[in-house]
């Protein structure tokens, strides 16, 4: 079996996160962020969401403020960017 059609046969591994900021991140943290990683080879995709993608692995990035029930709890930050990674699981 050739290794594309084996990864297309490998469930999909999912992971959802949350990164704390001092201030509300905008659209050009994000792009700094992307920026590494298309520096080592991730193709960036900022129509809309951006999206960081390398071979079965996308990750996407959602700037936001924090939410107001957590403001309080999280002071002194004021933003979060929201983290999704979705790709293909396999054993090493």
């Amino acid at each position: 079996m050739d290794e594309e059609r084996a990864t297309q046969q490998l469930p999909v591994c999912r992971a959802a996160g949350v990164v704390l900021t001092r201030a509300v991140p905008g659209r050009a943290n994000i792009l700094k962020i992307t920026e590494q990683l298309r520096r080592t080879g991730w193709a960036i995709d900022d129509q809309g969401s951006i999206e960081a993608t390398s071979g079965p692995w996308t990750i996407m990035f959602r700037p936001m403020p924090l939410p107001t029930e957590l403001a309080a709890k999280e002071s002194p930050n004021e933003g979060v960017i929201q983290v999704w990674v979705t790709g293909k699981c396999y054993r090493s």
